[in-house]
């Protein structure tokens, strides 16, 4: 079967770049032709090394991502004789690619990753505002410049009513039964959702690599991911203010925009000795921080899709805390605690118990690798390849 993936982009550090490149390889590992088609509107592809499948970049040319949908549609139709299923990775382009199929002849599957298909900012997001998300709250919740969202006006209602359009994909896969609740809310059919989580990267090995650890003797606190204010790590060192530092460390590991001013925050917080801010770290030398840690804290204030560092804790049998919004309490299961989301004494409150009960923290430890196996490739690879022969 030859497969056709359709998406923005494909570099070595996004975490919709990172599936897709796992999905392409594992369905190649399978025999089938793959392809990947990135439209590059916002950024240029960064390729991962060794891929075994096919990308075709720049595959529109436009200014901007509304100009952008009837040209997607085209590259659909031009390359309907190369592919025997289409794979839409991105939402925002579920709705053109509806059209597509309304009148086109391949089968279409959507992937459900993300709010961008209805949402103009998902940073927004408090876990209800998507049931009743109008016009007014695009142009209200966009954080552009107000002339900037005058002109994305057609947008904004392009966005209300795309779920008409997206109802004429083959299939939906969500990541989550969250994200499947999402979109049902948005009048997408909830039978045309199947929830096909991400799996782990089988190549992630702990143990393979190690990194200096200043603080290895001390109760160790360890975040992965973007450094954004929806991704909540302001909330961490919120919470170290309110607990006893004197044998706890803080590794945040990861880049983005808030970098400066959690830096900021924890220097007047009077913990900069104990928080150690470690940057963009390589996916090789990941596993030894989930090894040094002794819990994982996930502290998104936004309906997280999924969360696949969350996955990284429990391969690495680290205990994952998250908060109470999203997919992630799905995601760990019994693996893992939870904590009122935006309310940081709630986490000193769950850290404090895990820290005062070796118990717990052995059971949570205990229960990391069975929860992992709930996101085994094999079972999700079988299940993506049925939905293709099925709808084929």
């Amino acid at each position: 079967m030859h497969i056709t993936y359709l998406a923005h982009k494909l570099d070595r550090q996004g975490g919709s770049s990172f599936s897709l490149d796992l999905m392409a390889r594992q369905l190649f590992s399978q025999g089938h032709s793959v392809t990947v088609l990135t439209t590059n509107l916002f950024a240029k592809n960064d390729l991962p090394e060794d891929r075994p499948y096919n990308v075709r970049d720049d595959v529109i040319k436009t200014k901007t991502p509304f100009d952008a949908l009837p040209k997607i549609k085209r590259v659909l139709d031009r390359y309907e004789d190369q592919t025997d299923i289409y794979h839409v990775f991105n939402p925002q382009y579920l709705a053109i690619s509806g059209l597509y199929r309304k009148y086109g002849s391949v089968p279409t599957v959507g992937r459900l990753n993300a709010y961008g298909a209805f949402c103009t900012n998902p940073a927004m997001m408090d876990g209800k505002c998507h049931q009743n998300c109008s016009i007014t709250d695009k142009f209200r919740h966009d954080n552009r410049e107000w002339f900037a969202k005058i002109l994305r006006l057609p947008q904004y209602m392009y966005q209300n009513s795309s779920t008409r359009l997206i109802n004429h994909l083959d299939r939906l896969f969500a990541l989550s039964p969250t994200i499947k609740d999402v979109y049902s809310h948005n009048k997408v059919d909830k039978d045309l959702i199947d929830v096909v989580p991400n799996f782990y990267d089988p190549s992630f090995i702990p143990g393979m690599e190690t990194h200096t650890d200043n603080y290895s003797d001390k109760f160790t606190i360890l975040y992965v991911g973007r450094l954004r204010r929806e991704k909540g790590v302001d909330l961490i060192i919120d919470a170290a203010q309110k607990l006893d530092m004197s044998n706890v460390s803080i590794n945040l590991v990861g880049d983005g925009p808030q970098r400066n001013e959690l830096e900021a925050k924890a220097k007047t917080a009077n913990i900069l000795k104990s928080t150690q801010f470690h940057g963009y770290v390589d996916q090789s030398n990941l596993p030894s921080y989930y090894e040094n840690a002794d819990i994982f804290v996930h502290p998104g204030r936004w309906p997280e899709p999924f969360g696949r560092t969350i996955l990284e804790s429990l391969q690495c049998d680290c205990p994952p805390v998250v908060s109470d919004i999203g997919a992630p309490p799905w995601v760990v299961g019994d693996a893992g605690i939870t904590f009122e989301h935006n309310n940081s004494a709630d986490l000193v409150k769950k850290i404090s118990k895990l820290r005062g009960s070796n118990d717990k923290l052995e059971r949570l430890t205990r229960n990391c690798q069975t929860r992992l196996e709930k996101f085994n490739p094999d079972p999700v690879i079988t299940k993506i390849e049925e939905t293709y022969t099925d709808i084929s």
